[in-house]
């Protein structure tokens, strides 16, 4: 039998252990990080590269939503924002940036 722990490491969402490099994932919390929090994490170069901006809704109905430096966006359940730019290149790493910050990826 293999012994397994339930514990989370501070400010690393997915981390590595052991000899082998086991690739270890905290669970998310639930809420997600603030659009202000995530744009802090943008101007200080925390984001993906690929990450332009992250606004809040500007007018009613409409969700949080991050632009990419291609000009396509993407809501915060993970529908695109303006599909008038086209639909947005999602790679691993925003992927992981953006669960890690509680939004959705579809």
């Amino acid at each position: 039998p293999v012994t397994v722990y339930n514990f989370e490491v501070a400010d690393f969402h997915t981390y590595f252990v052991s000899g082998s490099a086991v690739l270890v994932h905290n669970s998310c919390s639930g809420k997600p990080t603030s659009t202000n929090q995530m744009q802090s994490q943008v101007r200080r170069n925390q984001a993906p590269k690929a990450v332009d901006r992250v606004d809040g809704p500007h007018i009613a109905g409409q969700q949080p939503h991050i632009h990419f430096k291609d000009g396509t966006s993407i809501n915060m359940d993970g529908t695109i924002h303006d599909k008038i730019n086209g639909i947005p290149t999602i790679t691993k790493q925003i992927k992981i940036w953006l669960e890690d910050n509680g939004w959705s990826v579809k």
